[in-house]
């Protein structure tokens, strides 16, 4: 580890399933297994960390998705850790943000990700939420709605100190080819889950673009003839929202061709 008392603490790697070790069974795919995706985003109304990664098995017949909450504002503090079955549905691409609105009715996590039944056929895109509350207390249940026609969303996640006003749904946004973006709004009921509604999606037409590859690997990296994946089929991550005293806004971005005539790419 490395120690500087200006900056704190910094420790040595380790592999990123160990936060879960300890606190689930030693079945969970959660305390073994690193299989990608991982996020960590500030929660910035309850002062806490939350850490996501996925996890699977070689057959992709066993799907977790697992999450980590800090009790404080410490990253290096204890954690409660959770593993959410999504059994033979991989729950691919998945994003996080943190929701706040003024009646704390929707105020919460919230999730996106990409399902694939069996590890290979897309169904659409799950949106699920948890409620925004003391990492003591069980968040052991998703609420979540299921849009076919929806991919790679990604939740806002709430900059700044104001809430949102109150009885406010999180909102999605994703990318769906066309100079179009998609936008939802989910409302989740976490006494009730069918009770949950999500509205959309309203189309917001944006100036013509084009995608960086078309969607495909074409972004060079040194020392190697391999490319990178562009990415430009959908929106990066994070989906930043904020409240303004006249208005509230969202900022997206995405990977873009810069021309049509080259495979230079940059960030809009």
């Amino acid at each position: 580890a490395i120690s500087d008392s200006s900056v704190g603490t910094l420790l040595a790697p380790q592999p990123l399933h160990t936060i879960w070790v300890g606190g689930l069974p030693s079945s969970a795919l959660c305390a073994t297994t690193d299989c990608g995706d991982p996020i960590v985003l500030c929660d910035k109304p309850a002062d806490r960390w939350i850490i996501s990664q996925l996890a699977y098995n070689n057959s992709l017949s066993v799907n977790e998705w697992c999450m980590a909450v800090s009790d404080s504002a410490d990253a290096q503090g204890p954690y409660h850790v959770y593993s959410y079955q999504f059994n033979s549905n991989l729950p691919d691409y998945p994003k996080l943000g943190v929701w706040q609105e003024g009646s704390g009715k929707y105020s919460g996590i919230y999730f996106s990700a990409n399902i694939f039944a069996n590890g290979n056929s897309f169904t659409g895109a799950d949106f699920c939420a948890l409620p925004l509350v003391s990492s003591s207390i069980s968040l052991n249940t998703l609420t979540c709605i299921q849009n076919s026609g929806a991919a790679s969303v990604l939740p806002a996640d709430l900059e700044g100190t104001t809430a949102a006003a109150s009885g406010t749904g999180d909102f999605y946004l994703d990318f769906s080819g066309s100079n179009t973006l998609n936008l939802y709004q989910f409302q989740p009921d976490f006494s009730a889950p069918n009770n949950s509604t999500l509205s959309g999606p309203v189309g917001i037409t944006v100036s013509t673009f084009h995608e960086a590859c078309g969607g495909g690997a074409c972004v060079p990296q040194a020392g190697t003839h391999e490319k990178l994946d562009s990415l430009g089929d959908r929106l990066m991550y994070r989906l930043s929202y904020r409240v303004y005293s006249t208005h509230d806004a969202l900022v997206a971005n995405q990977s873009v061709q810069v021309s049509s005539s080259s495979n230079q790419t940059g960030v809009r």
